[in-house]
């Protein structure tokens, strides 16, 4: 069936898609629990083979999840996220769509959060 509508304000990307795959380094790695497209990931259990979420400073970055649409699962909230133990693509270098908390420029440095705690921000309360 073709489409017959569509919307005039379509959005210009979504976390996890790669902007240029010409100058990526990606790899393909297990995850521990479910995770959303856009996500920073860290060692697992096995670096080698298994990442997780950031959860406490100190662990070894490898990556941005990637954004797969025929293997992502919506969840209850309509979210989309890889299930537990789904080989997902990390991008490891290059350039990639995700959220951020606060505004950002090109060229801007870039940091994750490794904790749920609030803007780290110098000056914020």
């Amino acid at each position: 069936m073709s489409q017959t509508s569509y919307s005039i304000e379509a959005p210009v990307a979504f976390p996890g898609l790669v902007v240029n795959k010409r100058f990526s380094i990606s790899r393909a790695s297990e995850n521990a629990a479910a995770v959303g497209a856009g996500q920073a990931a860290v060692g697992g259990t096995d670096p080698e083979t298994q990442f997780d979420l950031p959860s406490v400073t100190g662990e070894f970055f490898l990556g941005i999840v990637t954004s797969k649409h025929g293997r992502q699962q919506l969840d209850t909230v309509g979210a989309t996220s890889f299930v537990q133990d789904e080989n997902v693509e990390l991008l490891r270098q290059g350039e990639i769509w995700v959220n951020t908390e606060i505004a950002v420029t090109a060229g801007d440095p870039v940091f994750f959060r490794h904790t749920d705690n609030g803007p780290l921000v110098v000056g914020a309360d």
